[in-house]
């Protein structure tokens, strides 16, 4: 049994030993050879890598393109069908949502802040006026129809110069100034 082992394993390393003489190289030192055959031999390695290298890069431009047309053929299915979709009535009350969840939250601070701004401006404005400037009041009224004569007089008894007052006018314009101003920009 031991020699039929010896014998098996001795025929299994000489067969891998005509294996590896199939090969057609012949090794020798760097040292051995001329310096220029050895530059010629390093230029072919040298070649060899770059066309090796220009392969890989080819292989990759080449699935950089097909992922190119793929993008491209799927956001053109996406357009069209994204086009038909806005065509229905499903389509344009979907894009009149989006709309509204875009813009909607500017649309209602233009369209309440700024005319309450306005409006309470005048009536903060118009209150002051009344109540602490001198009044115009007319004292007489004379002439006829289409050319009256008219005479003014200012009165100044109505006139509030309390400062308790004044300064919860001022208080509550700013007030009010500051709420409609966080509804137009916040």
């Amino acid at each position: 049994m031991i020699k039929l082992f010896s014998f098996l394993v001795s025929l299994m390393l000489l067969s891998s030993m005509t294996f590896s003489q199939i090969d057609d190289r012949i090794v020798i030192n760097k040292s051995d050879l001329p310096p220029d055959l050895l530059k010629q031999i390093e230029n072919q390695k040298n070649q060899e890598n770059n066309k090796t290298e220009l392969e890989n890069y080819a292989d990759y431009i080449g699935v950089g393109k097909e992922i190119g047309i793929a993008i491209s053929e799927g956001l053109k299915a996406v357009v069209d069908e994204a086009e038909h979709f806005s065509e229905t009535n499903v389509g344009l009350y979907t894009m009149a949502l989006i709309a509204w969840a875009i813009v909607g939250k500017d649309i209602i601070q233009i369209l309440i802040g700024v005319p309450l701004l306005l409006l309470g401006l005048f009536i903060i404005l118009r209150y002051y006026r009344k109540t602490y400037l001198p009044q115009k009041r007319m004292t007489e009224k004379s002439g006829f129809f289409l050319w009256p004569v008219k005479k003014y007089e200012y009165v100044s008894e109505l006139v509030r110069p309390d400062s308790e007052v004044a300064l919860t006018t001022f208080f509550l314009t700013l007030l009010f100034v500051g709420i409609c101003m966080f509804i137009i920009f916040i």
